[in-house]
Protein backbone atom coordinates (compact mmCIF):
# COMPACT_ATOMS: atom_id res chain seq x y z
CA UNK A 1 0.00 0.00 0.00
CA UNK A 2 1.51 3.65 -1.01
CA UNK A 3 1.15 6.13 1.33
CA UNK A 4 1.54 9.72 0.20
CA UNK A 5 4.70 11.80 1.95
CA UNK A 6 2.18 14.16 3.12
CA UNK A 7 -0.15 11.86 4.54
CA UNK A 8 0.17 12.27 8.44
CA UNK A 9 0.63 15.75 7.63
CA UNK A 10 -3.04 16.31 6.23
CA UNK A 11 -4.07 14.13 8.21
CA UNK A 12 -2.91 15.96 11.33
CA UNK A 13 -4.27 19.41 9.41
CA UNK A 14 -7.67 17.27 9.26
CA UNK A 15 -8.00 16.58 12.68
CA UNK A 16 -7.38 19.99 13.63
CA UNK A 17 -9.70 21.41 11.65
CA UNK A 18 -12.46 19.25 12.49
CA UNK A 19 -11.67 20.61 16.19
CA UNK A 20 -11.95 23.91 15.39
CA UNK A 21 -15.77 23.31 13.66
CA UNK A 22 -16.72 21.45 17.02
CA UNK A 23 -15.67 24.03 19.23
CA UNK A 24 -16.98 26.66 17.02
CA UNK A 25 -20.13 25.19 16.58
CA UNK A 26 -20.30 24.72 20.72
CA UNK A 27 -19.52 28.37 20.97
CA UNK A 28 -22.54 29.42 18.84
CA UNK A 29 -24.74 26.59 20.63
CA UNK A 30 -23.88 28.48 23.98
CA UNK A 31 -24.53 31.56 22.73
CA UNK A 32 -27.36 30.64 21.66
CA UNK A 33 -28.96 28.67 25.02
CA UNK A 34 -27.76 32.43 26.65
CA UNK A 35 -30.81 34.74 24.98
CA UNK A 36 -33.01 31.82 24.91
CA UNK A 37 -32.74 31.87 28.68
CA UNK A 38 -35.74 31.23 30.81
CA UNK A 39 -36.03 33.90 33.84
CA UNK A 40 -37.34 31.42 36.94
CA UNK A 41 -37.12 33.97 39.66
CA UNK A 42 -35.96 37.87 40.58
CA UNK A 43 -35.55 38.45 44.77
CA UNK A 44 -34.24 41.72 46.06
CA UNK A 45 -34.38 41.09 49.41
CA UNK A 46 -31.64 38.53 49.96
CA UNK A 47 -29.42 41.11 49.60
CA UNK A 48 -29.97 44.87 50.27
CA UNK A 49 -30.12 47.11 46.70
CA UNK A 50 -29.16 44.05 44.36
CA UNK A 51 -31.57 42.39 42.10
CA UNK A 52 -30.67 38.24 41.86
CA UNK A 53 -32.12 36.48 38.65
CA UNK A 54 -32.07 33.08 37.79
CA UNK A 55 -32.11 31.43 34.98
CA UNK A 56 -32.69 27.98 33.15
CA UNK A 57 -31.34 27.22 30.14
CA UNK A 58 -33.16 25.02 27.20
CA UNK A 59 -32.69 21.36 26.61
CA UNK A 60 -29.50 21.10 23.95
CA UNK A 61 -28.44 17.91 22.08
CA UNK A 62 -25.53 19.31 21.37
CA UNK A 63 -24.55 20.63 24.72
CA UNK A 64 -25.79 18.11 26.98
CA UNK A 65 -23.38 19.46 29.90
CA UNK A 66 -25.65 22.62 29.91
CA UNK A 67 -28.82 21.07 28.83
CA UNK A 68 -31.55 23.07 31.56
CA UNK A 69 -28.51 23.76 33.48
CA UNK A 70 -29.12 26.96 35.93
CA UNK A 71 -27.41 30.65 36.51
CA UNK A 72 -27.89 33.49 38.68
CA UNK A 73 -27.10 37.28 37.71
CA UNK A 74 -26.50 39.62 40.61
CA UNK A 75 -27.34 43.69 40.02
CA UNK A 76 -26.86 46.73 41.70
CA UNK A 77 -29.85 48.11 41.91
CA UNK A 78 -29.93 51.50 40.18
CA UNK A 79 -26.17 51.22 38.94
CA UNK A 80 -25.13 48.55 36.47
CA UNK A 81 -21.82 48.70 37.69
CA UNK A 82 -21.21 46.20 39.12
CA UNK A 83 -23.05 43.04 37.74
CA UNK A 84 -21.60 39.29 38.54
CA UNK A 85 -23.10 36.20 36.70
CA UNK A 86 -22.92 32.39 38.29
CA UNK A 87 -21.37 29.72 36.40
CA UNK A 88 -23.71 26.65 35.29
CA UNK A 89 -25.54 25.00 38.47
CA UNK A 90 -27.69 21.76 38.47
CA UNK A 91 -30.02 23.13 40.70
CA UNK A 92 -32.03 26.33 40.82
CA UNK A 93 -30.58 27.18 44.61
CA UNK A 94 -26.90 26.59 43.88
CA UNK A 95 -27.04 29.20 40.97
CA UNK A 96 -28.49 31.57 43.25
CA UNK A 97 -26.29 31.08 46.30
CA UNK A 98 -23.20 31.58 43.74
CA UNK A 99 -24.18 35.50 43.23
CA UNK A 100 -25.27 35.66 46.62
CA UNK A 101 -21.47 34.48 47.76
CA UNK A 102 -20.07 36.66 45.18
CA UNK A 103 -22.01 39.70 46.06
CA UNK A 104 -21.23 39.08 49.82
CA UNK A 105 -16.99 38.85 48.34
CA UNK A 106 -17.47 41.84 46.97
CA UNK A 107 -18.47 43.51 50.15
CA UNK A 108 -15.96 41.94 52.56
CA UNK A 109 -12.90 43.00 49.24
CA UNK A 110 -14.63 46.46 49.59
CA UNK A 111 -14.49 46.59 53.12
CA UNK A 112 -10.60 45.69 52.78
CA UNK A 113 -9.42 47.71 50.90
CA UNK A 114 -11.53 50.47 52.83
CA UNK A 115 -9.57 49.45 55.83
CA UNK A 116 -5.81 48.98 53.79
CA UNK A 117 -6.44 53.34 52.64
CA UNK A 118 -7.19 54.09 56.68
CA UNK A 119 -4.32 52.30 57.59
CA UNK A 120 -2.07 53.48 55.05
CA UNK A 121 -3.18 57.53 55.76
CA UNK A 122 -1.51 56.95 59.44
CA UNK A 123 0.94 54.16 58.80
CA UNK A 124 2.48 56.56 55.70
CA UNK A 125 4.06 58.94 58.45
CA UNK A 126 4.44 56.34 60.83
CA UNK A 127 6.96 54.24 58.59
CA UNK A 128 9.00 57.46 57.54
CA UNK A 129 9.44 58.65 60.80
CA UNK A 130 11.06 55.10 61.47
CA UNK A 131 12.92 54.22 58.60
CA UNK A 132 14.31 57.48 59.16
CA UNK A 133 15.34 57.88 62.66
CA UNK A 134 16.37 54.04 62.55
CA UNK A 135 18.24 54.41 59.60
CA UNK A 136 22.13 54.95 58.76
CA UNK A 137 23.61 58.00 56.71
CA UNK A 138 25.37 56.34 54.02
CA UNK A 139 29.03 58.23 52.53
CA UNK A 140 30.55 57.64 48.95
CA UNK A 141 33.01 55.31 49.34
CA UNK A 142 33.19 53.97 53.22
CA UNK A 143 32.97 50.70 53.46
CA UNK A 144 33.62 50.46 57.09
CA UNK A 145 31.84 52.28 60.30
CA UNK A 146 35.16 53.78 61.41
CA UNK A 147 35.57 55.06 58.08
CA UNK A 148 31.64 56.56 58.47
CA UNK A 149 32.25 58.25 61.79
CA UNK A 150 35.02 60.43 59.91
CA UNK A 151 33.41 60.87 57.04
CA UNK A 152 30.14 62.81 58.14
CA UNK A 153 29.58 65.57 55.97
CA UNK A 154 27.46 67.48 52.94
CA UNK A 155 30.13 66.65 50.79
CA UNK A 156 30.25 62.87 51.13
CA UNK A 157 26.69 62.00 52.15
CA UNK A 158 24.75 60.21 49.69
CA UNK A 159 21.16 58.91 51.30
CA UNK A 160 19.31 57.43 54.49
CA UNK A 161 19.61 53.21 54.09
CA UNK A 162 17.31 51.37 57.01
CA UNK A 163 16.77 48.14 57.88
CA UNK A 164 13.30 46.67 57.16
CA UNK A 165 10.64 44.71 59.01
CA UNK A 166 7.42 46.07 57.94
CA UNK A 167 4.20 45.73 56.08
CA UNK A 168 5.33 45.70 52.26
CA UNK A 169 2.25 46.92 50.87
CA UNK A 170 2.52 50.08 52.42
CA UNK A 171 6.69 50.31 51.42
CA UNK A 172 5.05 49.32 47.69
CA UNK A 173 2.80 52.31 47.72
CA UNK A 174 5.62 54.31 49.44
CA UNK A 175 7.52 53.34 46.42
CA UNK A 176 4.84 54.50 44.28
CA UNK A 177 5.25 57.77 45.97
CA UNK A 178 8.69 58.19 45.13
CA UNK A 179 9.54 58.80 49.24
CA UNK A 180 11.85 55.58 49.14
CA UNK A 181 13.16 53.14 47.04
CA UNK A 182 13.71 49.26 47.03
CA UNK A 183 16.50 48.79 45.55
CA UNK A 184 16.46 44.52 46.18
CA UNK A 185 13.72 43.46 44.88
CA UNK A 186 13.48 42.05 41.51
CA UNK A 187 10.70 39.69 42.04
CA UNK A 188 8.21 38.99 44.36
CA UNK A 189 10.52 36.96 46.36
CA UNK A 190 10.25 39.35 50.09
CA UNK A 191 13.30 37.29 51.44
CA UNK A 192 15.74 38.89 49.40
CA UNK A 193 14.42 42.36 50.62
CA UNK A 194 16.50 43.78 53.80
CA UNK A 195 16.38 47.43 53.43
CA UNK A 196 14.99 50.08 51.62
CA UNK A 197 16.71 53.72 50.68
CA UNK A 198 14.75 57.10 51.04
CA UNK A 199 14.88 59.50 48.19
CA UNK A 200 14.84 63.17 48.60
CA UNK A 201 11.14 63.35 48.59
CA UNK A 202 10.93 60.85 51.22
CA UNK A 203 13.81 62.21 53.59
CA UNK A 204 12.15 66.14 52.62
CA UNK A 205 8.94 64.70 54.17
CA UNK A 206 9.94 63.33 57.02
CA UNK A 207 11.90 65.82 58.31
CA UNK A 208 9.07 68.37 57.73
CA UNK A 209 6.74 65.71 59.66
CA UNK A 210 9.07 65.83 62.81
CA UNK A 211 9.23 69.41 62.66
CA UNK A 212 5.76 69.81 63.29
CA UNK A 213 5.34 66.49 65.58
CA UNK A 214 5.68 67.24 69.49
CA UNK A 215 7.97 64.39 70.87
CA UNK A 216 10.62 64.42 72.93
CA UNK A 217 14.44 64.66 71.56
CA UNK A 218 12.91 65.30 67.84
CA UNK A 219 14.82 68.37 68.00
CA UNK A 220 18.04 67.48 68.82
CA UNK A 221 18.00 64.54 66.13
CA UNK A 222 16.97 66.66 63.26
CA UNK A 223 19.70 69.09 64.42
CA UNK A 224 22.37 66.49 64.61
CA UNK A 225 21.21 65.17 60.79
CA UNK A 226 20.85 69.43 59.88
CA UNK A 227 23.61 68.33 56.79
CA UNK A 228 20.82 66.37 55.57
CA UNK A 229 18.84 69.86 54.58
CA UNK A 230 22.09 71.21 52.54
CA UNK A 231 21.69 67.34 50.64
CA UNK A 232 18.09 68.26 50.01
CA UNK A 233 18.71 71.99 49.08
CA UNK A 234 21.52 70.96 46.86
CA UNK A 235 20.23 71.05 42.91
CA UNK A 236 22.41 68.24 40.57
CA UNK A 237 22.89 69.35 36.52
CA UNK A 238 20.20 66.74 35.91
CA UNK A 239 17.47 68.57 38.69
CA UNK A 240 18.52 72.00 37.06
CA UNK A 241 17.67 70.42 33.42
CA UNK A 242 14.48 69.18 34.48
CA UNK A 243 13.38 72.28 36.34
CA UNK A 244 14.26 74.24 33.00
CA UNK A 245 11.72 71.56 30.84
Amino acid sequence: MNIPDDYYEQKQIQEQEEQKRKYQEQENEEQKLMKKKKLIKEDTEIRDNWSIKVFQLPESKILTNLSQKYLAKGTLIDDDKPSFISDYSEQFYQARDKIVSKIDQYYDQQEKELLELKEYKVFRQIYMIFLYLSGWDEYLDCKHFEESEKMKCKENFIGVKSWIDLKFSILDKLQEEGLLEQPQRQDNNRKKTTYVKLTKKGIRMTRDLLKNLDLEGVDELLEDREYHEEYLNYKTSIDLRREQE
